[in-house]
């Protein structure tokens, strides 16, 4: 029989014994010494696994992602775990290195990637995905909760609740006293092995969110496109943004614009009469008017869909999606990804009392709240950071099932 499936039927009686025992600690407070050697047991039938885990440090979510062909997957368990528990940080920089076996190729860092592992395997070549994201502040648990609700978005799999949690996720010891928090997903992958969380952007956590009876954020006003948000942006900057996002029954949409700062200004009404455009159809897909000089694409891995805006600037609009837990406080959703986009602009992070002056809403055509902010900034390498709050396009399958970040 081989390790990996030894390992599950292993986690399978420490979760049953768990369960008998009624444990509702926290996940940083998880402590099951056999459970770190252990791939937690898939949950769902279908033709593909993914395995991922996040290893937390300091204000950074790291990813870890292998996704694919069920079997193909499966023979890489072992593998994937003995990599994750080598994870560790340069104390200088503070980036993760770790040891991978000799025939898993590394390719160099990417637009929405710290670094890419392709593995040779029988089905053809698979890849081990590295995001790293920032991390809000506060509870661990809701933190995963919505990551891991967001990877099974990305399977097809219905989301789950904190009571759920623990039966679905092992805890792993890595060096230097740090640990981090797996998964095993067996559903059907989308388009591209991405979906609703494209990117894998960090799902917001309750941490550094509103306080306690704080009101919505201008929630119900009405924003017209003469109104425009206006940040005060430090006076030397060279980058600008525009960005959307929508939540819609258990969903998030991002609507992003990232380029030079006269080259996005010079778009900022089109965009804001873009997103005033939208209405939800049916099937829950987000639907707008394009302006006139904007070109769409079809969506592709990671994304729902991709606006060109201009060509020879390379500006476009990503638009992308991610699974919203029910149990998520919305504006403190909202305030963790105003956050990450704020990161991405070398801006220091809002707080909830300055939210209202740092984004505005406006109402979409069928009157769903729009949350927008305009950032000036210098833009970090790539632009990127994924939704997690943040990001995903193409068809539909792609944003369902396969990330923010994404992972």
């Amino acid at each position: 029989m081989p390790r990996c499936f030894r390992n599950w039927l292993a986690l399978i009686g420490c979760m049953l014994s768990l369960a008998g025992c009624q444990r509702t600690d926290a996940i940083a407070h998880y402590s099951v010494p056999h459970v770190d050697e252990t791939v937690p047991a898939p949950d769902d039938n279908g033709p593909d696994r993914m395995l991922a885990a996040i290893v937390p440090h300091e204000e950074a979510g790291w990813f870890f992602k292998l996704q694919g062909e069920k079997q193909a997957v499966a023979a890489l368990a072992d593998d994937f775990v003995a990599l994750v528990k080598t994870v560790h940080f340069d104390a200088k920089t503070g980036d993760a290195d770790w040891e991978a076996p000799s025939d898993w190729q590394r390719k160099p860092a990417s637009e929405t990637r710290f670094a890419t592992l392709v593995i040779p395997a029988e089905s053809g070549k698979l890849e081990l995905s590295v995001i790293k994201l920032p991390k809000p502040e506060g509870e661990d648990r809701i933190y995963y909760l919505a990551n891991i609700n967001r990877w099974r978005g990305q399977m097809k799999l219905r989301p789950v609740g904190p009571e759920q949690m623990d039966s679905l996720m092992a805890s792993l010891a890595l060096p230097n006293d740090q640990s981090a928090v797996m998964v095993n997903l067996v559903g059907t992958s989308g388009a591209g092995g991405m979906g609703a969380g494209g990117m894998a952007a960090p799902v917001a956590s309750k941490a550094g969110g509103m306080p306690a009876g704080h009101p919505p954020v201008n929630v119900g006003e009405k924003t017209t496109s003469a109104e425009r948000p206006s940040n005060s942006p430090p006076p030397a900057t060279s980058d600008r943004m525009l960005a959307a996002a929508l939540l819609k029954d258990e969903s998030a949409w991002f609507f992003k614009l990232t380029g030079p700062d006269e080259a996005v200004a010079a778009q900022q009404d089109r965009f804001m009469k873009m997103i005033e455009s939208i209405h939800f159809a049916k099937n829950g897909d987000p639907q707008w008017t394009t302006p006139d000089g904007w070109r769409q694409q079809a969506g592709s891995g990671m994304r729902f869909a991709t606006l060109i805006v201009d060509a020879e600037r390379k500006l476009e609009v990503s638009i992308t999606s991610l699974g919203k837990p029910p149990q998520i406080d919305e504006q403190s959703y909202l305030l963790d990804n105003i956050n990450r986009w704020r990161g991405q602009m070398s801006l220091k992070k809002t707080t909830a009392q300055r939210l209202t002056d740092d984004a505005q809403t406006l109402k979409t055509a069928d009157g769903t709240t729009a949350t927008v902010v305009n950032l000036r900034g210098t833009a970090a390498a790539g632009g990127m950071g994924g939704p997690m709050f943040g990001g995903a396009g193409p068809t539909k399958a792609a944003t369902r099932s396969g990330a923010n970040d994404g992972q």
